[in-house]
């Protein structure tokens, strides 16, 4: 399968394409690799327990990727397994229903996992290089990712198959788990509203705080435990223990292989049947949902009235789509979620506290950095399919008021305003909790509201750009040349950005560029001597920079849909 979605690139796209592409993801892996270098560098020079802290970062780093692979692969599985035609093609035939479910799992692993296992290669190399492995272990611990992402994949498919299949009989428990975790998430945010603070403000109480928070993670129950102990069983020269985690890796590798097999042949073919009937039980709870559902968008289309009508029902179906679509805002909702309650969380965890000249400037950048890239994600995912998805029924536009050009800009207006009011409302939560000088929160505001409406441009400008109207599934059209051309551009555009934030204010609060002996003062903190000069020049890099990432591909697109309208 993987030789064929090569030769198909290959064959698909000129040299020069697969040369850019090929350039850029060897940028990105380079620039992971160094930024993980410096960084595990930096924390292991940390005295007495510089070793210890990275150990605990190997257990969270494998336990958070497992988490995001499990998830992923429950996305690319559903689309997969019971959305592809060709499956309802298989389902038909007298095919065994544990080898379609078998062979669309696999497929799903390779689409999913693919991305994840190649940024983990530099991760792994920094790390080895670090911890002085050779080059045999080095080998050995990135062939053990396989056999890991094939048990992530397992229980992503898995557990899919399992929620698919018993939600529709038990729709009200799962409404109730719903509203009850909404309430737990706003508990949870507001918490520190009136809670005191548990950190001292000293670097010791921070990392005192934060190791054995990692604790959780060591569970031997994870599989991201036996990848991460076999990875440390290297480094503190143990074959014998490497070789036990790693049997222990394949072993139960294999076993999610038979159980996906099993639950194929029990499940696969009834929880097809069961998800294409899509009306379900009529009831009067549903009814009455329905007759609220209503309500509500007569109540969004009288928001939208001031704009013109063709435009307007293009906007609410665009909603409508995304509101009965639970993949799209629950994803965004559970990853910025989890954004919020952290940001919510930090004077708790005493990260408003200076532990060091430019702290904060650090932490702001970092903070800017996770959002953009949860932004940028999930904008790629499910943005950049959306123009191929729609020029598939060109016929049915050339029928419509409204042009494929202006379908393009009101589809940016939309994902563009809604990714800026989600990031925005995050950025000002964390400025807020670090208590940062108003320069720099209007500075650090002003820049991610840029970089919102330019990842919304540049997936959709991509997806016009080179649209592929012979696939319906959206994780092959995220995977082909143009989805990964526009998840390149990003991880670029967010590192510019957050170089933006973080450079200026993080060079200027340096000691040497400091005059805390004079007085001047804002907000608490020693103010800059070097003027505007730095940051003034950080917001013409990063408007110039989101002019270029977004305007270019959304101009080129539309220009594009516009000379191959069917109007």
């Amino acid at each position: 399968m993987a030789g064929h979605l090569w030769r198909t690139a290959w064959h698909r796209h000129s040299r020069f394409q697969m040369a850019v592409v090929g350039l850029g993801v060897g940028a990105m892996l380079g620039g992971v690799y160094w930024a993980s270098w410096e960084g595990l560098t930096l924390v292991h020079r940390v005295p007495f327990i510089g070793p210890l802290i990275i150990e605990r970062l190997v257990y969270l780093l494998t336990l958070v990727v497992f988490c995001l692979l499990v998830m992923s692969q429950a996305l690319v599985s559903l689309s997969a397994c019971l959305r592809s035609p060709e499956s309802g093609a298989l389902v038909a035939t007298p095919s065994p229903p544990a080898s379609v479910f078998l062979c669309k799992t696999s497929e799903a692993t390779v689409v999913a996992g693919w991305a994840t296992a190649v940024l983990l290669v530099p991760v792994l190399c920094a790390y080895a290089r670090v911890a002085g492995w050779s080059l045999s272990s080095l080998v050995t611990a990135t062939a053990l990712v396989l056999p890991y992402l094939a048990i992530a994949g397992a229980v992503g498919a898995v557990g899919m198959l399992s929620v698919v299949r018993a939600v529709p009989r038990q729709r009200t428990l799962v409404m109730w788990g719903l509203a009850a975790a909404a309430l737990r998430g706003v508990y949870l945010l507001g918490r520190p509203l009136w809670e005191g603070r548990t950190s001292t403000g000293t670097l010791t109480q921070f990392l005192h705080e934060l190791l054995p928070s990692a604790g959780w993670a060591m569970s031997p129950w994870w599989p991201s435990q036996w990848l991460a102990q076999a990875w440390l069983s290297l480094t503190h020269h143990r074959p014998g223990e490497a070789l036990f985690h790693a049997g222990l890796l394949v072993a139960n590798a294999l076993f999610a292989g038979w159980l996906v097999w099993v639950v194929g042949h029990y499940l696969f073919r009834g929880t097809y049947l069961v998800f294409q009937d899509h009306a379900g039980p009529v009831t009067w709870w549903s009814r009455r949902l329905a007759r609220v559902a209503r309500g509500c968008w007569r109540v969004v289309d009288g928001l939208l009235a001031w704009v013109p009508q063709p435009a307007r029902a293009l906007v609410l179906k665009d909603l409508r789509l995304f509101w009965r679509e639970p993949l799209q805002w629950g994803q965004g909702l559970i990853f910025f979620g989890i954004l919020g309650l952290y940001f919510a969380n930090m004077q708790r965890m005493g990260y408003d506290l200076a532990f060091a000249p430019g702290w904060k400037q650090l932490v702001t950048g970092l903070n800017v950095m996770a959002t953009l890239l949860t932004l940028g994600s999930l904008v790629v995912r499910f943005a950049y399919p959306q123009m191929s998805l729609e020029l598939r029924c060109a016929w049915l536009w050339g029928a419509t008021p409204v042009s494929t050009r202006r379908m393009l800009l009101t589809k940016f207006w939309v994902h563009g305003s809604l990714a800026c009011a989600v990031t925005e409302g995050l950025v000002v939560l964390s400025n807020q909790a670090l208590g940062l000088p108003a320069a720099m929160q209007a500075c650090a505001v002003v820049m991610v509201g840029w970089a919102s409406f330019a990842l919304a441009a540049l997936a959709l400008g991509l997806g016009a750009c080179f649209p592929d109207v012979r696939e319906s599934d959206p994780a092959k059209l995220v995977s082909s040349f143009g989805g990964t051309l526009a998840l390149v551009v990003t991880l670029a555009y967010v590192g510019v950005m957050t170089a933006c934030v973080v450079v200026p204010w993080y060079g200027l609060a340096a000691p040497r560029l400091l005059t805390a002996q004079a007085g001047l003062s804002m907000g608490g903190e020693p103010w800059l001597v070097a003027g505007w000069a730095a940051p003034a020049a950080a917001v013409g890099v990063a408007g110039v920079a989101s002019l270029a990432v977004g305007g270019v591909p959304l101009w080129v697109g539309a220009r594009r849909l516009t000379q191959g309208d069917v109007r």
